[in-house]
């Protein structure tokens, strides 16, 4: 059985015992977002299924590698390159005189894209490992190419690295719902303060709503939960690294989904698994571009003190040429006193 499987079994199992309030102090969805340099405009909605009661804040460095080659009768596309991305986020609780809970929450993150060095690493592992490498030892290691072409035309061509902010998160939750059955509802605004052209931003205005609940139950001498959600988001034009005009047809509702498993002990440890959908952003002939992405996650956590703990993992593409095949992440999440 595959990882992905074995999750969804979890997932059903969970879900079918008997539940508890699952312990908000270890149910945190990972912060996975798809990595490809076409998709990273877009403001999906984070779907986290709970409110927070305490300041939090974390830092989070992702380094990502992806080579995709693709080419029909009018349109061709190459993503080669590495891009290593540092976010920065903060959850406030909100008081309310509302029954429920509340929050809110941004994050902003400084993205560079460049040539990498993981090219012959990734190549060699996945010989090791019997694993489709897409191509990647037909070309030089450790390029850098984002191109896009049409009718013969080059559109995009970034083959320089380049580095910059990105695209500035904030949003807002509110909890409600039963103890063994809570239900966060999420909205969530990106506003344009990357660049298109670098391939940080949108350049445009995203909007995305969300729902997320979560169920857990006592296992040993630990806690077990499960996470679910979904989001439906509006995507603002955006130009995909292009100087001017639109360049391909892109599709401005897209849906998010958003399942996890988790096990730990409370301030000590956790370890966790999701899996991460959206539906495809443009009308193209390439597959790299008209397709669905869907990643699936792995990450442990070790809590170095009441307030601070540090998280790692990686992340795998199920829907190869969609997402990067290649993606691990490192997170230092600190909670402070109550807001």
């Amino acid at each position: 059985m595959q990882p992905p499987c074995k999750m969804l079994s979890l997932f059903t199992l969970l879900t079918l015992c008997h539940t508890t309030h699952a312990d908000e102090r270890l149910v945190t969805a990972l912060d996975i977002d798809n990595l490809s340099p076409q998709a990273l405009g877009f403001g999906l909605v984070e779907l986290q299924p709970h409110v927070v009661n305490e300041v939090s804040a974390s830092v989070q460095h992702s380094l990502s590698n992806q080579y995709v080659f693709d080419r029909k009768a009018t349109e061709g596309v190459v993503f080669d390159g590495e891009l290593n991305l540092t976010r920065l986020a903060i959850r406030y609780p909100l008081a309310t005189a509302l029954p429920g809970q509340a929050e809110l929450f941004g994050s902003i993150g400084y993205y560079h894209h460049g040539e990498g060095v993981m090219d012959d690493f990734i190549v060699n592992w996945h010989d090791w490992f019997g694993l489709p490498e897409g191509g990647r030892s037909d070309r030089n290691s450790d390029a850098f190419r984002y191109q896009y072409a049409r009718d013969n035309q080059l559109l995009i061509d970034n083959t320089s690295p380049d580095s910059g902010i990105g695209d500035l998160r904030i949003g807002a939750r509110y909890e409600l719902g039963s103890e063994a059955w809570p239900l966060a509802v999420q909205m969530q605004v990106e506003l344009p303060t990357g660049d298109a052209d670098s391939f940080t931003g949108n350049d445009e205005i995203d909007v995305g709503l969300g729902v997320s609940s979560s169920a857990g139950t006592k296992v040993g001498s630990g806690h077990a939960a499960v996470y679910y959600g979904g989001g439906l988001n509006y995507i603002g034009l955006n130009r995909f690294g292009a100087e001017s005009g639109k360049i391909i047809d892109q599709l401005h509702w897209v849906g998010n989904l958003r399942a996890g498993v988790l096990y730990g002990q409370p301030g000590e440890w956790k370890v966790q698994a999701q899996l991460d959908y959206h539906s495809k952003q443009f009308r193209s002939e390439l597959e790299p571009l008209y397709a669905s992405a869907t990643q699936f996650s792995v990450s442990g956590t070790g809590y170095l003190s009441r307030q601070l703990a540090l998280q790692a993992g990686f992340v795998e593409d199920l829907r190869t040429r969609i997402s990067p095949d290649f993606v691990v992440f490192v997170s230092l999440l600190w909670s402070g006193a109550d807001a």
